[in-house]
C-alpha cells in the first residue's frame, strides 16, 4: 500500500488490473478504528452524493471510528443543513456556480489548525473541482490536503492540462501533501484514458495507493476513488466495507503512534424484569408480614427494599456491548442501531454473491435506516422541545446542539471601568454589531429578487394585536 523504496522508480498507478481485482478484502469499521487509533493521522474519504441527505450517517461514522483527524468529501451538491460535525471545525466548502451536483468538501479536527488555501485550488469555471487546506497538527507537522471531483463521463484530454496545472501548484509548495476525490478514472480498465492519466502522475512524480473497487454493484466493480500523494508522504489506505452514498469509503493513515490507545469498555446491564416479578408475585407475604409485624415502618421499609435488590442482583447479567452496537448519538434508538447492523451484513453478504436480488435487498434496507434515523432524531428533538417549554436557556441549549452552535466563552467585564464607560462599550458594541457581522457575509451568488418574483403573492391577511406592559410582564415572568 505505501510508495516502494526511493531506490526504485515510483509507480504511479499498477500496470496489471488483475492484480487490482485480486486485493479485495474490505476493511471492517472495528478494523479502521484500530488503525486510526495507532497513528497520528488519518483521513476518511468518501463521496456523499449530498451531505443533507446524509449528514446523519456521516455523523455516525466519524464517532464510530473515533473521529479521523481530516473528512475529504466529493459530491456535497449544495448544503443547506447544519454541516458542523462534533470534535470538527466548520467545513470549507465549495459548491458550483448555478449548476446542481457537484462540490467538494473538507473537514478537520478542533486540535489542528486548518487554512484555506484557494491559490492551490482550480478555479469555478474548470470542469475539475477541487479545495485545498493546509493543515498544521498538534505536533507541529505542517502538510497540504486536497479534495477533488471530476464529473463521469468527462473527455480527460478537456481537463488534462487543469490536472497538471494542480499537480504542479501542489508540487512547487514542497510541502507533503495528499489529493483524495472521486475522479470516475477506473484504474480497473486499461484504456487510453488511463494511459493519458498515468502520465500525469508519472510526470509529476506523484503515486496513486488505492488498490481495490471503491464502487460495487451487481454489474460492475469500478476503481474511481483515488488517494495521491507525493514522496514525502508514505500512507496506508484501505477501501472500507462502511459506504456513505454508493461509493466504499477509503481510510489513508501515516506517522504511526509510539503507544496504542487502549479502547474504553462499555458495559450495560440486562434485568430480567418479568422473573423478578414472577418472584415477588410467588413469595409468602402472609408468612413475611407475619415475621415483620413487631418492627416499626421503617424497618420494615428496609427489609423490603433488601428483598428487593437481592431479586435484582440475582436476576441482572452484565455484558459488554459490541463496539459496532454501541449508541453514537443520544437520539437514536435502539432499534435503528440493530437496523444499521442488518444493512451491514446484508453489504457484507452482497460483496460475496453479487447479484441483483441481495443488491436490491441491501438498499431496501438502507433506505429504511436512513429513514428511521431521520425519524428517531426529529423525534427525540421535537419531544426536548416539548418538555422543556417556557424554560428559555434549555430551548436555546437544544436549538443550539441541533445546529451544532458551540458555546462561546464568557468575556469578563474588567471591573476598574467606571459604570458610564462600561455603558458606553455595550452601546458601541449593540450599535456596530449589525454592520460588523454584514463585512463578513459573502456577496450571495443569487439576487433576492428572483426569488421574490417566483414566489407567489400572499392572498391573506393577518394583523398583530395591541400589547400592553402587564402582558410583557406576564410573558417574561412564565420565562425560566
Amino acid at each position: 500500500m505505501a510508495s516502494p523504496p526511493s531506490s526504485k522508480k515510483h509507480t504511479s498507478i499498477d500496470k496489471n488490473p488483475q492484480k487490482i481485482q485480486k486485493i479485495f478484502s474490505l476493511l471492517s469499521s472495528i478494523d479502521a478504528k484500530q488503525l486510526i487509533n495507532t497513528h497520528n493521522i488519518s483521513i476518511l474519504s468518501f463521496n456523499a452524493q449530498s451531505i443533507n441527505k446524509h449528514i446523519n450517517e456521516i455523523n455516525i461514522l466519524t464517532k464510530e471510528l473515533n473521529y479521523p483527524s481530516l473528512l475529504a468529501i466529493s459530491e456535497t451538491w449544495h448544503p443547506h443543513v447544519n454541516t458542523n460535525l462534533s470534535m470538527y471545525h466548520a467545513p470549507i466548502i465549495k459548491t458550483r456556480q448555478n449548476k446542481r451536483g457537484g462540490g467538494v468538501a473538507i473537514y478537520c479536527l478542533e486540535k489542528f489548525n486548518l487554512t484555506r488555501m484557494p491559490d492551490l485550488e482550480t478555479d469555478d469555471k474548470s470542469i475539475l473541482e477541487s479545495i485545498t487546506a493546509k493543515i498544521q497538527t498538534d505536533s507541529g507537522l505542517t502538510f497540504l490536503i486536497t479534495s477533488l471531483y471530476l464529473p463521469p463521463n468527462t473527455n480527460i484530454k478537456l481537463c488534462q492540462l487543469e490536472i497538471q496545472q494542480l499537480f504542479e501548484k501542489l508540487n512547487n509548495t514542497k510541502m507533503p501533501f495528499i489529493i483524495s476525490g472521486d475522479l470516475n478514472i477506473d484504474l480497473n480498465k486499461r484504456n487510453a484514458k488511463i494511459d493519458i492519466y498515468s502520465a500525469l502522475l508519472e510526470s509529476s512524480q506523484l503515486i496513486q495507493h488505492v488498490r481495490q473497487s471503491t464502487r460495487i454493484t451487481c454489474h460492475s466493480s469500478t476503481l474511481i476513488d483515488h488517494i495521491i500523494t507525493n514522496s514525502k508522504i508514505d500512507p496506508i489506505t484501505k477501501t472500507l466495507t462502511d459506504q456513505i452514498a454508493d461509493h466504499q469509503a477509503i481510510l489513508t493513515v501515516w506517522k504511526r503512534r509510539k503507544t496504542k490507545i487502549k479502547p474504553l469498555k462499555t458495559e450495560i446491564k440486562s434485568i430480567n424484569t418479568s422473573k423478578i416479578s414472577e418472584n415477588l408475585s410467588n413469595h409468602d407475604w402472609n408468612k413475611w408480614i407475619h415475621n415483620n409485624k413487631e418492627h416499626n415502618p421503617d424497618q420494615i421499609t428496609e427489609k423490603l427494599l433488601q428483598i428487593i435488590e437481592q431479586l435484582i442482583a440475582e436476576n441482572t447479567t452484565r455484558k459488554n456491548i459490541p463496539k459496532n452496537q454501541q449508541p453514537k448519538n443520544k437520539w437514536i434508538k435502539q432499534s435503528t442501531l440493530q437496523l444499521r447492523m442488518e444493512v451491514l451484513a446484508s453489504r457484507r453478504k452482497f460483496l460475496r454473491k453479487r447479484n441483483e436480488t441481495l443488491e436490491k435487498e441491501f438498499k431496501q434496507k438502507k433506505k429504511s435506516y436512513e429513514k428511521a434515523l431521520r425519524n428517531d432524531k426529529i423525534n427525540y428533538y421535537h419531544k426536548e422541545i416539548e418538555k422543556n417549554q417556557g424554560n428559555s436557556k434549555k430551548i436555546w441549549e437544544i436549538i443550539n446542539e441541533i445546529t451544532g452552535k458551540k458555546s462561546k466563552k464568557n468575556t469578563t467585564i474588567p471591573t476598574s471601568d467606571t459604570v458610564e464607560k462600561i455603558a458606553s462599550n455595550f452601546n458601541i458594541y449593540f450599535r456596530n454589531i449589525a454592520t460588523n457581522i454584514e463585512k463578513n457575509i459573502p456577496p450571495p451568488k443569487i439576487q433576492f429578487e428572483r426569488y421574490l418574483s417566483q414566489t407567489q403573492k400572499p392572498t391573506t391577511t393577518f394583523k398583530l394585536s395591541s400589547t400592553t406592559t402587564s402582558d410583557v410582564i406576564k410573558v417574561i415572568a412564565g420565562l425560566k
